[in-house]
């Protein structure tokens, strides 16, 4: 797939002041990112009523399953390549971007979801989030994604771990938001607990797998509740 980079540099002299955000580089486009545009506009369309959080769930779908698709060669290191993300955030689709992100009380729009903070990206985020909750097929995925929240795209794709995403963990914990006494609340503090864990355990050699694994962090939390 036909996607430039954006350098950090260039980004920050076409971001300015923030005070607006940069203007579609629509005669430079390439002809995936002329497509991406053209999907991702028509998608915005059928999404115009929602708002925060639905709006996320609902883009994150179409763009993990539809628009940037592993299957039509969007891979996982174009994924995890941040100068990609920034070229669709800041030159590709920032309009967009600025509908789900307006300026803050300041004027400004908030630079951190376009192009500062990697972990931030929004566009950067929405795919990883899906992909990290993936379940059998997009209707049990959006299952998912519908028990969710921004504070759980924050506790999902904020915690990738000093190894990288472990994917098969975060789609089983995902898959927990389902159960109906497992909260967001629970997520984060589950997240936070495997970040120690799994220094020290591996989760697919558990004691029934990683879904044992994560059984037995559930039992950690419940048994600190305890005390």
């Amino acid at each position: 797939m036909d996607i430039r980079r954006l350098d950090r540099r260039t980004c920050s002299e076409l971001w300015g002041d923030g005070r607006k955000h940069p203007i579609p580089a629509l005669k430079e486009l390439t002809g995936d990112e002329a497509s991406i545009r053209e999907k991702c506009t028509e998608a915005f369309r059928r999404f115009s009523g929602l708002e925060g959080y639905k709006l996320d769930a609902a883009f994150a779908a179409e763009l993990y399953f539809e628009i940037l698709r592993i299957e039509s060669g969007f891979a996982l290191r174009l994924a995890a390549d941040d100068l990609v993300w920034r070229r669709l955030s800041v030159q590709v689709l920032p309009d967009l971007v600025a509908r789900r992100w307006r300026t803050g009380t300041d004027g400004l729009f908030p630079r951190d979801h376009f192009w500062f903070k990697p972990q931030r990206i929004w566009l950067k985020c929405l795919w990883w989030y899906c992909h990290l909750a993936r379940q059998n097929n997009r209707g049990s995925t959006v299952e998912v994604l519908n028990y969710g929240s921004t504070d759980a795209i924050q506790a999902i794709v904020e915690r990738p771990g000093s190894g990288g995403f472990r994917v098969d963990l975060c789609r089983e914990i995902m898959k927990r938001l389902t159960h109906r006494d497992f909260s967001i609340e629970t997520l984060k503090r589950l997240m936070k607990l495997n970040t120690a864990k799994s220094c020290v355990i591996e989760p697919a050699f558990f004691a029934g797998g990683i879904a044992g694994y994560v059984d037995s962090l559930i039992e950690g939390l419940s048994c600190e509740r305890a005390r």
